[in-house]
């Protein structure tokens, strides 16, 4: 009985002892978000948009709703600066729809269908030139955001192939073998995209690692593979082919050379989407290599393509 007492005396002990806390949360402040690319031979294409709090809603038309269209948008190459148009998706220049549709993810057939606009511009001066320093001037609302990337040239493969898993027939990773440049930094970004007509892939999609720099390999001739990124979601195919590739698979690699800002922003950016929903990983900032307090990135890719047959 003596047990018992001590018991309730306890529970009695542990729930007078709390204490109603009340948090208050920072209020949400408003900002401008850029999505800025420019590649080899095509034209400079920007997203403005403003940020939007965790409980507003998520959908493409409510994206759309925020995007800016009263901004002065500038890019120089350091000798030519060519101030950006506004275009809306039924006259976008040549090129940048399929541009756009990878910075997004969303498919081309799509962004047809649904009004919005981008800056880009006609002019020659500014399409995409390898070794080339690139800047870009925001002026919206009396603030400037400026950015700074360098387009590298594409850098081809020493070799792609598919290795089909010994203890899952027909079913294996996309290979690589790649030599490094010892004189100057590297970094990559890889994406993906099937062209068989069963699986409609719309847009390209990046695998789990799909952001790599020579940090650890400069200068060396190096193997990686990578998984099949369309096989994670609502995958309902045969349990051996999860996260891999099918024999008779026809790939288009798409593998951007990138700068170490546009490589930072990138691999934060994939880093926060395999966080989010984790309770033991911590906080992660997408980092950006534009200045004035704005979010995103102004980044230039240096797109190699090559096709990969499973077989």
């Amino acid at each position: 009985m003596k047990y018992y007492s001590i018991l309730i005396a306890l529970i009695i002990l542990l729930f007078s002892c709390r204490k109603e806390v009340h948090v208050d949360l920072p209020e949400f402040k408003q900002k401008v978000v850029v999505e800025g690319r420019i590649e080899p031979n095509v034209p400079p294409i920007f997203l403005l948009s403003r940020s939007q709090s965790i409980y507003s809603e998520t959908s493409l038309q409510a994206y759309f709703n925020t995007l800016i269209t009263d901004a002065r948008v500038f890019v120089s190459d350091g000798t030519n600066e060519v101030e950006l148009q506004l275009f809306c998706s039924n006259n976008l220049p040549p090129g940048t729809i399929e541009i756009i549709s990878d910075l997004i993810g969303i498919p081309v057939e799509t962004l047809e269908q649904t009004p919005f606009c981008a800056y880009s511009t006609l002019n020659p001066l500014a399409f995409g030139v390898p070794n080339k320093t690139y800047t870009c001037r925001i002026e919206f609302e009396g603030k400037t955001y400026q950015g700074s990337t360098f387009l590298y040239p594409p850098q081809a493969l020493d070799s792609l192939f598919w290795n089909e898993i010994p203890d899952k027939p027909n079913y294996g990773y996309s290979h690589a073998t790649y030599t490094d440049d010892p004189g100057a930094y590297d970094a990559f970004m890889w994406e993906v995209k099937r062209l068989n007509v069963a699986y409609g892939d719309k847009t390209f999609r990046k695998p789990l690692t799909a952001v790599f720099e020579d940090i650890y390999t400069n200068g060396d001739t190096y193997s990686f593979y990578q998984p099949n990124p369309f096989n994670y979601d609502n995958y309902d195919g045969p349990p051996e082919g999860y996260g891999l590739f099918k024999r008779g698979d026809t790939v288009v690699l798409k593998l951007s050379k990138i700068d170490k800002g546009t490589y930072d922003f990138e691999n934060s950016r994939i880093m926060q989407y395999f966080s989010n929903g984790n309770p033991f990983s911590s906080p992660i900032n997408i980092k950006s290599n534009l200045t004035g307090g704005c979010l995103g990135i102004f980044g230039a890719y240096g797109v190699y393509y090559d096709t990969l047959i499973c077989q």
